[in-house]
């Protein structure tokens, strides 16, 4: 097995990361929930490597944060036109 060295791997995770993020946003309908996704997903990250303090965390947190936010988006749109607004 080759070794890559920690910051090859690091980087090809970060790498991952942001693909993961970037799939998930692309599944949003409207540019307001891929602006919550994106956001969700920073947050996501943030709470995972703060908790986790690992990159297998942050990942985590990233894909939950993309999704939490996206649909909390998603959420509020569909109140938003309910009322006729």
């Amino acid at each position: 097995m080759l070794y890559l060295g920690g910051d090859k791997i690091m980087k090809a995770k970060l790498i991952a990361a942001f693909l993961l993020t970037l799939a998930l946003v692309g599944c949003a309908e409207t540019s307001y929930q891929r602006r919550s996704a994106v956001g969700g997903a920073a947050l996501g990250a943030l709470a995972g490597q703060l908790i986790g303090g690992d990159s297998r965390a942050t990942l985590i947190g990233a894909g939950i944060g993309a999704v939490a936010g996206g649909a909390v988006a998603r959420h509020r749109e569909r109140r938003y036109w309910d009322r006729g607004w």
